[in-house]
């Protein structure tokens, strides 16, 4: 509504938990070993639709590229932290909260990310 089409807007992908986090004591070495992982998941982590990070994520990365199209609004940067964020199991708070992180922590590097991602933006234009 502010006619701002100049502005930079980040959208941050969802990272699901990780079944059984408090067992981890250091990242995973590769994708392979998270999905082996996430085969252990109990019935109540199921319901959290952990699995289908996946699919929202997509979902909002195309509909966020086909608003600007339509709308001429200003450019989302999609911020895709899902990559990272899988392979830290390591870092999250306690066993009963296998889904947020501990600060100083995997965040961290999220941030790290966006200020790279915004460098690279603003060099660009």
């Amino acid at each position: 509504s502010f006619n701002r089409i100049q502005d930079i807007v980040y959208f941050r992908t969802s990272v699901p938990g990780h079944p059984m986090c408090m067992d981890h004591n250091k990242p995973f070495k590769d994708f392979k070993e998270f999905q082996e992982a996430n085969k252990k998941m109990s019935e109540k982590e199921r319901n959290y639709s952990w699995d289908n990070f996946v699919m929202y994520n997509e979902w909002v990365a195309q509909h966020l590229n086909e608003l600007h199209k339509k709308n001429k609004s200003p450019k989302v940067e999609l911020l895709d932290v899902y990559p990272m964020g899988v392979l830290r199991p390591d870092g999250h708070r306690n066993e009963n909260d296998c889904l947020h992180y501990n600060l100083p922590g995997p965040i961290d590097w999220w941030n790290h990310l966006m200020y790279s991602q915004l460098t690279n933006s603003i060099a660009a234009n």
